[in-house]
């Protein structure tokens, strides 16, 4: 056993997180720690830790065992460079190599022919003996796997500490805790600054440690891929289940649904016991009886239930129909001094389109959207909205992009927020703020308010085109299930940036890739495109020092063959594939030259039917009706025959 927490009692007031919690880590236990926000867990990591108190508790651990934590913020680094930082995390090996620095001194100072040098020569070869059996030799190679596989570059390592953000110093200190290799490593929340690439890493790291991981998350997916038991906080008590994440929910739901059951069935023996007391009290024939039963009631240890969280409930409300085009960004140029996000880069995104965004994390995912919102100007090229596009915006940042001066209720009335009174109060209600809620201070609001504020907003404006950068950052996992069906029912145009796996593949049908230089757009869920990228993976050339491959870089043939044909043989078969490529490729002009006829002719009938006087010219209304879903059905048609061709051609070209 690693740990053992017992009887633990803490509370703050009235409000009581632990009474009599206990719970117990195994060696290599994957354990995922879970509750709704305010319930105790990062608290419970603190205790355990020694950084916070709690009423009473009692701990156990082994004598030899090694524990690792990394909290949500708080992290402090030394300024020095951060591969030295990241190094100075295995004790054992820096403790010797500094017995091994002086042991060198005193040789060059003693005679060689001395007692002291002959001793201070063995002390020497013992500190190198040490040394190889740690591998230290390994150490620098280890700390630049960890520290490449967390999104840094070789330009990185050299740089000082202080010179990264908030965020890349939290993944600086995630790298030391790696190489340390804790019996138990316990994060809390360590993919909030980690893009999709580096918590893919981490989490196939995780998967192979050899020691145990205790981890608070609200990325679903890393728990249902990483974790083999949960630890579910539960009316004060620490409920271990079996499995991963998505097994918790249904043991959960039968175990509420049976202690239901017992609380209701216990309910009734309780008030038969009641009124049994309360008929009997002053009769004297029954009084023996009755102080029995009135002790019988005392011992009966009251089953409790958790009551429902109050959970938010709604749909994005649509404004108004608008044009094919939503949106058009046409060769544009964005830099922040020296610094280039983009350079000539154009995208195009289309009603109905359900735009995933994913990439390394300063790719410029953020500035795009707030590019598209309208928010941040460009140095270079257009950035064109398309016919009756109204736009809701969430920003990453909400204690950037809400008025902390203002109350609740302000900040959701404040431009361009229409609305009557009335309706803003409804709608802060149905998002948890009500009675003198609406006139706290924005400042004093935490994350998940902030968002769920800003989110209020967003249904106060309604809109065609909602642009929604990491929405669920301090979401719990009830509300980011309600947000994620908002999305999958609202019927205009997303674009959705977000590292969350399973919040984001049901609610896309595109996937934007950014990554610096370069830019690419997948069709399908986030499934497809991590399927994609995989594949890609497979077939690229290795790297000696498993340094990441950039994006941009093309995939190597799918069956490389070692050049044995002679140059008659080379030319003929580079023929044959060119005339089979030749068709194909002819198609695909023809295909996009169609398609960009037609994309434009149902623009402007669009146009033409947002006039009212379209629809009074009885017949030829009706024929130009037919004439436009005819266009939408052939479109279709064609969009399909596209991208089989594409794919098609693709296959040929990997040959």
């Amino acid at each position: 056993m690693l740990l053992t927490v017992n009887n633990l009692d803490l509370a703050y007031g009235p409000k009581i997180l632990f009474r009599d919690a206990s719970f117990m880590v195994q060696p290599r236990a994957r354990t995922g720690l879970v509750g709704p926000n305010g319930s105790g867990k990062t608290t419970l990591l603190k205790i355990i830790n020694g950084m916070g108190e709690a009423d009473h508790v009692s701990l156990e651990k082994r004598g030899d065992v090694c524990f690792g934590y990394l909290p949500q913020e708080g992290i402090v680094l030394r300024d020095r460079p951060v591969i030295e930082e990241v190094e100075a995390a295995a004790n054992d090996v820096q403790t010797v190599r500094a017995h091994l620095a002086r042991t060198e001194e005193e040789l060059q100072q003693l005679p060689s022919g001395s007692e002291e040098y002959a001793e201070c020569l063995e002390r020497f070869g013992h500190y190198t003996n040490q040394l190889q059996d740690l591998e230290a030799h390994k150490l620098r190679s280890k700390a630049e796997a960890i520290l490449f596989g967390l999104g840094f570059r070789d330009r990185d390592l050299q740089r000082s500490c202080g010179e990264f953000s908030g965020g890349w110093q939290m993944r600086i200190a995630l790298a030391r805790l790696l190489l340390e290799e804790p019996d138990l490593l316990m994060l809390d929340e360590p993919t909030n600054h980690l893009d999709l690439d580096s918590l893919r890493w981490m989490e196939g790291f995780l998967r192979n440690y050899e020691g145990a991981v205790l981890l608070i998350s609200h990325d679903r997916a890393l728990l249902d891929q990483l974790c083999s038991s949960i630890l579910s906080i539960e009316s004060g008590n620490l409920v271990p289940y079996t499995g991963n994440y998505s097994s918790f929910l249904v043991q959960r739901a039968e175990r509420m649904e049976q202690l239901e059951k017992a609380r209701k069935s216990q309910d009734r023996k309780i008030a038969q016991t009641e009124r049994f007391i309360e008929r009997f009290r002053y009769k004297a024939s029954k009084a023996t009886q009755v102080q029995s039963r009135i002790k019988q009631l005392a011992k009966v240890e009251r089953i409790e239930t958790e009551d429902s969280d109050r959970t938010i409930h709604f749909t994005f409300p649509i404004s108004r129909p608008g044009g094919h085009e939503v949106i058009a960004v046409d060769s544009i140029d964005k830099a922040y001094g020296p610094v280039t996000v983009f350079r000539n880069f154009s995208l195009k995104v289309e009603r109905g389109d359900r735009i995933g965004v994913v990439g390394l994390n300063g790719a410029g995912k953020s500035t795009l959207a707030r590019i598209l919102a309208g928010r941040e100007n460009v140095e270079r090229g257009e950035v064109r909205p398309g016919y009756q596009v109204d736009i809701g915006y969430f920003a990453q940042d909400q204690s950037e992009e809400l008025d902390t001066s203002m109350t609740v209720f302000e900040a959701a009335s404040e431009p361009p927020v229409k609305a009557a009174e009335t309706q803003v109060r409804s709608i802060l209600g149905a998002f948890l703020f009500s009675g003198d809620d609406m006139s706290k201070s924005v400042s004093v609001l935490s994350g998940g308010e902030k968002n769920r504020l800003a989110l209020a907003r967003l249904l106060l404006c309604p809109a065609n085109f909602l642009i929604l950068d990491e929405p669920t950052n301090h979401l719990d996992m009830a509300s980011k299930e309600v947000l994620q069906e908002a999305l999958r029912s609202f019927p205009g145009t997303t674009f959705v940036v977000s590292h969350d796996r399973h919040f984001l593949n049901p609610v896309v049908n595109k996937i934007l890739e950014i990554q610096p230089g370069s830019c690419r757009v997948f069709p399908g869920n986030l499934e497809d495109y991590l399927w994609k990228i995989d594949q890609e993976a497979l077939f690229r050339p290795s790297t000696s020092n498993q340094k990441p491959v950039t994006r941009n870089q093309q995939p190597a043939t799918r069956n490389p063959k070692p050049d044995t044909l002679n140059p008659k043989e080379r030319r003929r078969q580079q023929a044959r594939l060119q005339e089979a490529r030749a068709p194909l490729k002819r198609e695909l002009q023809q295909l996009e030259t169609a398609i960009s006829n037609l994309e434009e002719k149902i623009a402007e009938r669009e146009v033409a039917m947002a006039d009212k006087a379209f629809f009074e010219q009885g017949a030829k209304t009706a024929e130009r009706v037919r004439e436009y879903e005819n266009w939408k059905t052939d479109l279709a048609a064609k969009m399909e025959r596209w991208e089989k061709v594409g794919a098609e051609l693709e296959a040929l070209e990997a040959e």
